[in-house]
């Protein structure tokens, strides 16, 4: 018997790898065991391992040096780039996002936001984006509506006697006493004398919003302490954006767009007829103004036009410039409202990094930057000119290969068989080169790590993997999702007849996809194992998608001798096994089925569907030979190839 060991083995998936210290920058790859189960880890741009390869998921790094990485047991960690956990293993959110400084686990009803150096800074309840000024937008419900307001980032109290309480908390005090000692200094604007008075309550309305910690009063009574010390402004806004440099805008309830400070005092009310395209403040002191189709430049520093209303579509600001729109054609403007691009290119998107795409009438395509200076350009576009990450971006060329430039140019030469690049660091670039993931070298093209999947069967047999993918279709949000199927062939068999056999049956077993579910989309992969003198191959994936998604881990068995298939139930067991096997099963549904042979016994699994946010999962039970011994035909062709060498 030739059993393989049901674990990653690192000296066969990595062997050039070392570990290191993360002095150079790193990145995460996968590496996939014989038994199908896919793990990640990172390493560095000169090939070094920072991690083993021991997470179900691993992120990339971003601004603020962190990673998000799950385990098996579902849970969620924070990773710095050295390769050493930056929080414990935390429960798993519904969704992870990061502005670049902080990073945000959203759970349901609440946000809990990290820094860079991986610490929990604060937990705000109903919370809408990123902290500025130490606010955050948060929502509050009045009746059915939902109305807006801010909460002060505040780190959750720890138990009593600990330092990291008592430090959370004499932070807190040190900020609030800033605060009210000297306004200036925490990012507020002083109010201005003309400043548009609320419409709806006079007097009592100025009290309200100089009291934004204060609750609303319904019959002389007001809401419980606790509520109050949620919110720094009660929740009274339609809608709300972020603070910059101690300002933030509002809709207000009467529907009027206003520039409000910290203490949720109104400073101005935008001028009349307009509306701003979002809540947003660029360059902490503009925003973007629409009025009947046109489009403007605001300041809040002098309450002034930067620009005229001479635009067709001012589109947020990328950084420090913002694409503009006349008629057709698009142009790049700056927060002051001068032009860096006329509005001249049909086509200009933002890739990254303060670099545009621009493409005009002719097929070519250049990459601009947002000072207006043209970086690079080609007279052929062939894909590419997407993002421009880590200094580098790339565009296809007529003859397939890929060209790789930064802003002074090309860098290396061409590379060939690379297809769908992503540049991950300034020296390495994702490819995919035969449907396999690589890591190569941006400008000598070598190939750093690829997930390459080869197996020694023994007597001169080898197992390696090919691709196969299907287009079925767009989703709503314009991705597109079909059949990526990784499976495996045999090669060096003594017998070419044999060896057609059995991958043929491989390749129509795979391809095939599960029974009935041929327009699903399915993303695969295989594990295999040899059992005697058997090759058990099976799938290890998830059909259909989102809330559909179901495990698909179908096994068949093929014979290294005859090449003859087997499964459990045609080959292994005999007509009258479905009656013994209900009493030896666990009940209950979903039912364990899915049998997969090998040389003791088989296993069954139960899978569970996805559900309510959780992937879809499987749980397994191994019957022996002996212990299904009135449902096994002892004297059948399966049982004896399982068997063999025993």
């Amino acid at each position: 018997m030739n059993r393989y060991m049901r674990s990653l083995l690192l000296s066969l998936l990595a062997p050039a790898l070392l570990l290191a210290a993360a002095e150079a920058a790193s990145f995460p790859v996968s590496a996939t065991d014989e038994t199908g189960v896919t793990r990640w880890g990172y390493i560095s741009d000169s090939g070094s391992q920072i991690t083993e390869f021991i997470y179900s998921t691993a992120g990339e790094f971003g601004q603020n040096g962190l990673a998000a990485v799950t385990n098996e047991e579902g849970q969620l960690a924070l990773l710095h780039e050295n390769g050493t956990l930056a929080t414990d293993w935390l429960e798993m959110p519904r969704r992870v996002t990061t502005d670049g400084r902080w990073q945000a686990l959203e759970y349901d009803g609440y946000t809990e936001y990290y820094d860079s150096d991986g610490s929990l800074v604060g937990s705000v309840e109903g919370a809408v984006g990123f902290p500025g000024d130490g606010l955050v937008v948060a929502t509050g419900r009045t009746g059915r509506r939902t109305l807006y307001g801010y909460s002060a980032l505040r780190p959750e109290p720890a138990e009593a006697g600990t330092q990291d309480g008592a430090a959370g908390q004499a932070a807190v005090s040190q900020d609030q006493t800033a605060e009210k000692e000297n306004p200036a200094e925490a990012g507020e604007k002083p109010v201005q004398p003309e400043a548009a008075a609320p419409k709806d309550g006079g007097a009592e309305a100025e009290d309200r919003a100089a009291k934004p910690g204060a609750a609303p009063e319904e019959d002389g009574k007001s809401d419980s302490a606790p509520e109050e010390e949620r919110y720094a402004i009660e929740p009274q806004y339609l809608a709300a954006g972020g603070f910059r440099d101690g300002r933030a805008l509002v809709q207000t309830e009467r529907g009027d767009y206003a520039v409000i400070n910290t203490r949720g005092q109104v400073l101005r009310e935008l001028p009349e007829g307009t509306t701003p395209t979002a809540l947003d403040i660029y360059d902490d002191h503009i925003v973007i103004l629409e009025m009947q189709g046109k489009y403007a430049l605001y300041s809040l520093d002098n309450m002034q036009f930067a620009t005229s209303f001479s635009y067709d579509e001012i589109l947020p600001f990328d950084r420090r410039a913002a694409r503009c729109r006349v008629g057709n054609l698009w142009g790049l403007i700056t927060a002051s409202g001068s032009v860096v691009i006329e509005p001249t290119y049909p086509y200009l998107s933002y890739m990254g990094e303060g670099v545009y795409a621009a493409r005009g009438t002719d097929p070519g395509a250049a990459a601009v930057s947002e000072t207006g200076k043209v970086l690079y350009s080609t007279g052929t576009y062939v894909g590419g000119f997407q993002t421009f990450a880590h200094g580098y971006s790339w565009h296809g060329r007529l003859d397939g290969s890929v060209v790789f430039f930064n802003t002074i140019g090309t860098i290396a030469q061409p590379v060939s068989g690379a297809d769908d690049p992503q540049v991950m660091t300034a020296k390495v670039a994702r490819v995919t080169r035969d449907g396999v993931d690589s890591y190569i070298d941006i400008r000598s093209g070598q190939t750093i790590y690829s997930n390459d999947r080869s197996y020694d069967l023994g007597n001169g047999m080898e197992l390696s993997a090919e691709t196969y993918e299907k287009y079925l279709g767009m989703r709503r949000d314009g991705t597109e999702y079909g059949y990526h199927v990784e499976y495996p062939q045999l090669s060096g068999h003594s017998s070419e007849a044999v060896q057609a056999k059995i991958n043929d049956k491989i390749r129509s077993f795979f391809v095939s996809g599960p029974s009935g579910e041929q327009e699903r989309s399915l993303d695969v992969t295989f594990g295999f194992s040899v059992e005697g003198r058997v090759l058990v191959v099976w799938a290890n994936g998830v059909s259909g998608l989102d809330t559909s998604a179901v495990i698909w881990n179908d096994s068949i068995g093929l014979d290294l001798v005859t090449g003859d298939c087997y499964t459990a139930y045609d080959s292994l067991f005999h007509s009258g096994a479905a009656v013994i096997l209900s009493g030896l099963l666990p009940e209950g549904a979903p039912y364990y089925a899915y049998p997969r042979i090998d040389s003791e016994g088989v296993t069954f699994f139960r899978n569970h569907p996805a559900e309510r946010g959780a992937l879809p999962y499987a749980e397994s039970v191994h019957l022996t030979f002996q212990e299904l011994a009135g449902a096994v035909d002892f004297s059948g062709s399966c049982y004896r190839a399982l068997t063999a060498g025993n």
